[in-house]
Protein backbone atom coordinates (compact mmCIF):
# COMPACT_ATOMS: atom_id res chain seq x y z
CA UNK A 1 0.00 0.00 0.00
CA UNK A 2 2.87 2.71 1.05
CA UNK A 3 4.78 2.16 -2.63
CA UNK A 4 0.75 3.01 -4.35
CA UNK A 5 0.43 5.94 -1.87
CA UNK A 6 4.10 7.36 -2.92
CA UNK A 7 3.38 7.23 -6.35
CA UNK A 8 0.45 9.20 -6.07
CA UNK A 9 1.97 11.54 -3.71
CA UNK A 10 4.64 11.95 -6.57
CA UNK A 11 2.47 12.52 -9.21
CA UNK A 12 0.61 15.46 -7.37
CA UNK A 13 4.14 17.16 -6.67
CA UNK A 14 5.13 16.55 -10.42
CA UNK A 15 1.53 18.07 -11.42
CA UNK A 16 2.09 21.17 -9.12
CA UNK A 17 5.96 21.65 -10.32
CA UNK A 18 4.54 21.57 -13.79
CA UNK A 19 1.75 23.34 -13.72
CA UNK A 20 1.86 25.82 -11.16
CA UNK A 21 5.28 26.07 -10.50
CA UNK A 22 5.11 25.00 -6.98
CA UNK A 23 8.32 23.61 -5.53
CA UNK A 24 7.68 21.09 -2.95
CA UNK A 25 10.50 19.94 -0.52
CA UNK A 26 10.92 16.27 0.14
CA UNK A 27 10.55 16.19 3.63
CA UNK A 28 7.25 17.30 3.14
CA UNK A 29 6.78 14.78 0.78
CA UNK A 30 7.64 11.61 2.84
CA UNK A 31 5.63 13.13 5.42
CA UNK A 32 2.59 13.50 3.22
CA UNK A 33 3.19 9.92 2.20
CA UNK A 34 3.46 8.67 5.51
CA UNK A 35 0.22 10.56 6.72
CA UNK A 36 -2.03 9.31 3.52
CA UNK A 37 -0.25 5.81 3.79
CA UNK A 38 -1.56 5.88 7.80
CA UNK A 39 -5.19 7.10 6.65
CA UNK A 40 -5.47 4.48 3.97
CA UNK A 41 -4.34 1.56 6.16
CA UNK A 42 -7.18 3.32 8.63
CA UNK A 43 -9.66 3.23 6.20
CA UNK A 44 -9.18 -0.68 4.82
CA UNK A 45 -9.55 -1.82 8.66
CA UNK A 46 -12.54 0.02 9.29
CA UNK A 47 -13.74 -1.47 6.29
CA UNK A 48 -12.75 -4.64 7.51
CA UNK A 49 -14.45 -4.65 10.74
CA UNK A 50 -17.51 -3.14 9.01
CA UNK A 51 -17.56 -6.16 6.51
CA UNK A 52 -17.32 -8.35 9.80
CA UNK A 53 -19.90 -6.60 11.64
CA UNK A 54 -22.32 -6.68 8.67
CA UNK A 55 -21.95 -10.47 8.12
CA UNK A 56 -22.18 -11.16 11.18
CA UNK A 57 -26.30 -11.18 11.41
CA UNK A 58 -28.42 -13.74 11.03
CA UNK A 59 -28.81 -14.10 7.44
CA UNK A 60 -25.07 -13.90 6.73
CA UNK A 61 -23.60 -11.21 4.27
CA UNK A 62 -25.10 -10.00 1.24
CA UNK A 63 -22.25 -11.46 -0.90
CA UNK A 64 -23.45 -14.99 0.46
CA UNK A 65 -20.60 -15.43 2.63
CA UNK A 66 -21.55 -16.44 6.42
CA UNK A 67 -19.76 -16.06 9.99
CA UNK A 68 -19.69 -18.88 11.92
CA UNK A 69 -22.23 -17.94 13.86
CA UNK A 70 -25.01 -17.14 11.39
CA UNK A 71 -24.11 -20.72 10.01
CA UNK A 72 -24.71 -21.89 13.57
CA UNK A 73 -27.81 -20.41 13.60
CA UNK A 74 -29.32 -21.04 10.58
CA UNK A 75 -27.82 -24.63 11.00
CA UNK A 76 -30.00 -25.14 14.11
CA UNK A 77 -32.85 -24.47 11.70
CA UNK A 78 -31.82 -26.59 8.99
CA UNK A 79 -31.05 -23.80 6.45
CA UNK A 80 -27.01 -23.81 6.40
CA UNK A 81 -25.77 -26.50 4.24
Amino acid sequence: MIWEVAIWVIWKVRNERIFNNVIVMWEEIVEEVKVMSWSAAEAAVMTVQQQRFLCSGIFGCALGFFSSTSVAVLGSFGWAA
